[in-house]
């Protein structure tokens, strides 16, 4: 598998559709020195699809993630379990951000 040394990712603002989640979340997969990632504003990854398609595209690893932005991107309430599940692939997390949801 080839990985990437990024760092931070931002796709704040690019209106991710909920089944691209799977694909973003092995780009994430592929990127073990990623610690920034910014999502702000991406509605349709705040539901139970979209969050379960970026855990599901991880798969068994985990991320080196420190600073999370999920800013105004509409978390549904039936989301809940597959936000925990996310996080819970982010040991080194630090911060998340959640306004506006």
């Amino acid at each position: 598998m080839q990985t990437h040394p990024l760092e931070a990712l931002d796709f704040s603002g690019w209106e991710i559709k909920a089944d691209a989640g799977a694909a973003l979340g092995a780009l994430l997969g592929k990127c073990p020195q990623l610690k920034t990632l910014n999502l702000h504003g991406n509605k349709a990854l705040g539901t139970a699809a979209g969050l379960e398609g970026i855990g599901k595209g991880i798969g068994s690893g985990q991320l080196s993630l420190e600073a999370l932005d999920f800013r105004n991107c509409d978390i549904q309430a039936d989301a809940e379990a597959a936000l925990g599940a996310l996080l819970g692939k982010c040991p080194q997390l630090k911060t998340v951000k959640f306004r506006k949801n």
